[in-house]
């Protein structure tokens, strides 16, 4: 249920005055949610599990018979196809994303996608991970927590 009472809507409990564009800020009881946080995480979330499933899905595929003999023939197929097309997702939610955030946040954010690939070609595709990749992934990690960490953009 939605009422516009003066310059603010409320919608059950939450409330949004209408005249706030900064950071377009939704209040729930005590939390305050800044739904532009929420939607460019959303993205990133979609451009990365997007970017998983096709770097699966092309493996998979590479694995297997082509459409043809003649190369780039012998290298597509319905995986192949379909894991381009995940790609493509990708990249319109990525340029989503940058719409929103600087490159290079970006870019540190994205570093996550080759923890997520190797860690789902060691669950799905039973590829085995030596004590070095752990290492890498650890190392990894620890940057995107930093970098996660970080409470604004670099002043320039």
């Amino acid at each position: 249920r939605s009422s516009l009472v003066g310059s603010e809507m409320c919608i059950r409990d939450r409330c949004r005055t209408a005249g706030d564009r900064q950071g377009d800020q939704t209040e729930y009881g005590h939390i305050k949610m800044n739904t532009s946080i929420l939607v460019t995480g959303m993205f990133i979330l979609a451009s990365i599990t997007c970017t998983v499933a096709g770097n699966l899905l092309l493996k998979t595929g590479a694995d297997q018979r082509g459409i043809g003999t003649v190369w780039p023939f012998s290298l597509v197929n319905l995986q192949t196809f379909l894991g381009a097309m995940l790609f493509c997702c990708a990249l319109v939610f990525y340029v989503s994303v940058l719409k929103r955030i600087s490159l290079n946040r970006a870019q540190s954010i994205f570093a996550a996608q080759f923890v997520m690939v190797i860690i789902a070609a060691y669950f799905i595709l039973n590829e085995p991970i030596d004590k070095y990749r752990w290492a890498g992934i650890t190392l990894i990690a620890l940057g995107l927590f930093v970098i996660a960490a970080a409470p604004t953009e670099p002043s320039r």
